[in-house]
């Protein structure tokens, strides 16, 4: 009886695992669909209807996962917000000086050689506008995106330990800006045409706020 049991045991369990597998392989069709879509029409112009379509699915198969196309883009993004905080923390290391640079690079690399992660952060919709998503889920994704910014203000703290907090945060927003400046240069072709490269451009940002931070 025993090995009877064990036996229907190694079956269900393998039974669930092709399940889960079958499972997570639609879901990634779905996302790879989607992010398609979205890309190619924004989140309003997009519909779970032309997802389902691309995907190779019913619109009915889709609200297994999702139940609108708003939570479709906003796991899109979220999953795409937690690989920039995993780029920019592993940038973060060694002294502050070291950390920060790293940091910054992280998380300026991770846009630039995923230009299409960019455009979905950037609500690509008739502008740059925030456009599509509920405040509850703008504010979801606004805070894991502080999850990334955070690596970079804690070294920056660091960096000028004394430093009044309101300053602190000036020159977070003041290198993130210059940083974001730079991206949307270089995504959009004006980089090219104004003759810059962006590596170098980055550094330059960095080299001003260590020039103005350190001892």
């Amino acid at each position: 009886m025993i090995g009877v049991r064990n036996e229907a045991d190694a079956v269900g369990k393998a039974k669930t695992k092709r399940q889960q597998d079958l499972h997570d392989f639609k879901r990634a069709r779905i996302v790879a669909a989607a992010e398609k879509i979205f890309l190619a029409h924004g989140i309003e112009g997009a519909s779970l209807r032309a997802i389902a379509r691309e995907a190779g699915y019913t619109p009915g198969a889709l609200y297994a996962y999702y139940a609108s196309k708003e939570e479709l883009y906003a796991d899109i993004l979220r999953r795409s917000l937690a690989r920039l905080e995993t780029a920019v923390r592993a940038g973060a290391k060694g002294r502050p000086a070291k950390a920060l640079a790293g940091a910054v690079r992280g998380f300026w690399r991770f846009y630039r050689d995923n230009p299409e992660e960019l455009s979905l952060s950037l609500y690509v919709s008739r502008g740059l506008g925030p456009k599509g998503l509920t405040p509850k889920l703008d504010r979801e994704l606004n805070e894991k995106l502080q999850g990334a910014l955070d690596a970079i203000r804690q070294q920056l703290g660091l960096l000028a330990p004394r430093l009044p907090a309101a300053s602190l945060e000036r020159h977070t927003r003041a290198l993130l800006s210059a940083v974001m400046g730079v991206l949307l240069l270089a995504h959009t072709g004006r980089l090219k045409t104004l003759g810059g490269g962006g590596d170098a451009l980055v550094e330059h940002h960095i080299a001003l706020t260590l020039a103005a931070l350190e001892p």
